[in-house]
């Protein structure tokens, strides 16, 4: 079985690495600025509705989100043909989409239609009163209204990351974020109810998402009406896109199934130490698949020209989420008391170990999530769908079985152990189809970040001991400063010519920001002021 080689790479070669680094950041972005807005909107909500109208506003936008997971698998199907078809300078998929646009279309009518509906059913149902009983249909349209057109946007943002065109998709995922979120301070500010809320709401996603779609129809090749669309078309991807979503839906179980299993067995109060614990593991998740997706149009136009160039994204995907994800996870662990203590106050006992094991748990998926998102855009939905099926089944197995046993610490381990043998199953089957040995590729991935996590763990230590982290402002400055040791001890000692590239935009990135603003408030920059 092969190995693979070291040999100074080309420059074609080096761009097309620090291209998937670069569009792993950008994808996510948007889920950074997402849960910031989040955190800064949850009080505001709080503060300006009452209970019982925050719980109507919660209640509608979950169940638009449970019926927006029912599309058939079309958004990655879309992804896939986009990134095949501009790989090979050809249009075969560009019926495909059009066919797709008009089955997004359809979904999001009928998905509006069906969200509208349940409001009035669910005033009952949430044991609404007085005026918030009288809001709750009004609510539930414009938050169908809303889902409608979060449809168009997600066919457009599917067809942006299919031709890896992810800062244009990120910077429209910004816009809509945050003209959301400033629409909606505003709206409560001004004495405003639920209802203006979710008008707001539902105007922003409608322009936003107008936006996106005439965006897209100006590439060549995309432009499209809503219509009926051909099911034979679709049928051909059919399989493809149903094993896409049922992946999907593996993945978020694994996520949602401790919670639920907590609460039936051991009752609601023990869900919340494990609740509290899994917060910030979740949110490095979120960027670890983030990051990873970036891979998946690349690999479907790799799988077209041949193996190595697909061995090639699996290694440089597989090192670079473990680059990111490794000065994330040891911050989280060796600081987690401290993190706990300034973010809630006084923990319950549990939480201290469940916070520190799904840290733990999130390192163990980076190391296979870049070879999960390889298979998936070559095609191979199968191998990732039995994967991930079979990573569900012993979890929950294993998950109940020690939550009997030792308590809610249990579900934590029974997380982390599958998702260590689901990294490596995913990282072996990758390295069996594409040839390259195991270890190989292992090692490959993993060559020279030793040294870096330990200067980072070292200084996470050494300044803990110097500024005890006893306020938000001592934990943030030991983790930025801990990070950019790490950082400086790979980009000096360990990384390779491309790793260095992106390291370096990312230590000027400050100093890009501070004089882009500088520029554009009429001042003067350095280069140009009189000497």
């Amino acid at each position: 079985m092969p190995e693979i080689t070291h040999e100074r790479p080309d420059p074609q070669e080096t761009a097309e690495r620090v291209r998937l680094m670069r569009d792993g950041l950008l994808n996510y972005l948007p889920t950074v600025i997402s849960g910031l807005v989040s955190l800064v909107l949850v009080p505001i909500l709080l503060t300006h509705l009452n209970l019982e109208t925050y719980g109507l506003w919660i209640a509608a936008v979950a169940v638009a989100g449970t019926v927006r997971m029912v599309d058939f698998g079309l958004a990655p199907n879309i992804t896939r043909q986009v990134a095949i078809a501009s790989g090979n300078g050809a249009r075969d998929a560009y019926p495909f989409v059009r066919a797709a646009a008009g089955a997004f279309t359809a979904i999001g009518v009928l998905g509006a239609v069906l969200v509208s509906l349940i409001g009035f059913p669910m005033r009952d149902a949430l044991g609404l009163s007085g005026d918030t009983r009288a809001a709750a249909p009004a609510v539930f349209f414009l938050v169908g209204f809303t889902l409608f057109h979060d449809q168009l946007f997600l066919f457009s943002a599917a067809v942006l990351q299919g031709l890896r065109r992810f800062g244009s998709a990120a910077f429209f995922s910004l816009i809509l974020t945050l003209t959301k979120g400033a629409g909606t301070v505003a709206v409560l500010w001004a004495g405003k109810g639920v209802i203006s809320v979710a008008a707001w709401q539902a105007l922003a996603t409608a322009g936003c998402s107008w936006a996106i779609v005439r965006f897209v129809a100006r590439q060549p090749g995309f432009h499209w009406r809503p219509g009926w669309f051909d099911w034979t078309l679709l049928r051909k991807e059919l399989r493809f896109g149903l094993g896409s979503q049922l992946a999907n839906l593996a993945g978020s179980f694994a996520r949602q199934m401790p919670p639920l299993l907590i609460g039936v067995i051991s009752g609601s109060a023990a869900v919340v130490p494990y609740h509290i614990g899994q917060r910030f593991p979740l949110a490095v998740s979120g960027f670890t698949r983030a990051t990873a997706n970036a891979l998946f149009p690349a690999a479907s136009q790799a799988h077209e020209r041949g193996g190595a160039e697909v061995r090639a994204i699996v290694e440089t995907g597989t090192r670079w989420l473990l680059m990111t994800a490794l000065p994330l996870t040891i911050v989280f662990i060796l600081l987690a008391p401290s993190i706990l203590h300034v973010w809630i106050g006084t923990a319950p006992a549990a939480t201290l170990p469940v916070f520190r094991i799904l840290a733990g748990a999130v390192l163990a998926e980076a190391l296979g999530a870049g070879a999960l998102n390889v298979l998936w855009g070559a095609g191979r939905v199968g191998t990732v769908l039995a994967v991930l099926s079979a990573q569900v089944v012993v979890s929950f197995a294993l998950s109940l079985t020690l939550l009997t046993r030792i308590g809610i610490v249990g579900p934590a381990w029974g997380i982390f152990l599958p998702a260590v043998a689901g990294s490596l199953a995913l990282l072996a089957t990758a390295s069996r189809v594409y040839r390259t040995g195991f270890l190989a590729m292992l090692s490959a991935s993993s060559r020279g970040l030793l040294f870096p996590s330990l200067a980072c763990a070292a200084s996470v230590l050494g300044l803990s001991y110097l500024l005890p982290p006893a306020q938000g402002f001592a934990i943030i400055l030991i983790a930025m400063v801990s990070g950019f040791i790490y950082l400086g001890s790979l980009y000096g000692l360990e990384s390779r010519g491309e790793e260095r590239k992106i390291l370096r935009e990312i230590g000027l990135l400050p100093v890009r920001i501070v004089r882009t603003a500088f520029r554009r408030t009429g001042g003067v920059s350095p280069e140009s002021a009189p000497r």
